[in-house]
């Protein structure tokens, strides 16, 4: 209650030393603010294009599984229908909704606009915050969440087309 300190304060007193080898490559070093800016920078488009590339895959995969599909659809309704197995009223309507169904899957492509605005707003985001912070990029956590979680809902969407249909309704 007085002007003392109930307990004593703990104050660890050890000399700092480092090795020659450390001090060495320290003053040596080549390494400046912008040169790490630009490796961050060139490390977040190497990402974007890595995601970008296996979203685009998993677009190949699901379209080839659905041609697949409709095709396996298409083999057993003429196996149902012996009748008309030869008919060519038949085969072009078979190739007339496998047509269709390829120009949709390719209008419909996994990224589409509004997802690919704000990849691009997001990855402005974290470019701008790490430029801004270079001795403090945790700062910019929140923005590499927000890509992430962006990322995961693209992902998400392009697995599974009506969850992106229920989510933006």
């Amino acid at each position: 209650m007085g002007a003392t300190n109930s307990r004593p304060e703990f104050v660890l007193r050890i000399p700092t030393e480092f090795s020659e080898q450390f001090i060495n490559h320290i003053q040596n070093t080549t390494e400046t603010d912008t040169t790490r800016n630009l490796d961050v920078e060139a490390y977040v488009q190497k990402r974007v294009k890595q995601e970008l590339i296996t979203l685009q895959e998993r677009q190949a995969k699901v379209l080839h599984e659905m041609q697949r599909v409709e095709q396996e659809k298409g083999e057993k309704m003429q196996q149902k229908i012996p009748d008309f197995k030869d008919s060519p009223t038949l085969n072009s309507e078979i190739d007339k909704m496998r047509d269709n169904l390829q120009k949709e899957l390719q209008s419909k492509p996994i990224l589409d606009e509004e997802h690919a605005k704000k990849l691009s707003e997001i990855r402005s985001q974290l470019l701008l915050c790490l430029n801004e912070n270079t001795e403090k990029s945790l700062l910019c956590r929140p923005i590499v969440k927000d890509l992430t979680n962006l990322v995961s809902q693209i992902q998400i969407n392009s697995l599974n087309p009506q969850v992106c249909h229920e989510c933006h309704h």
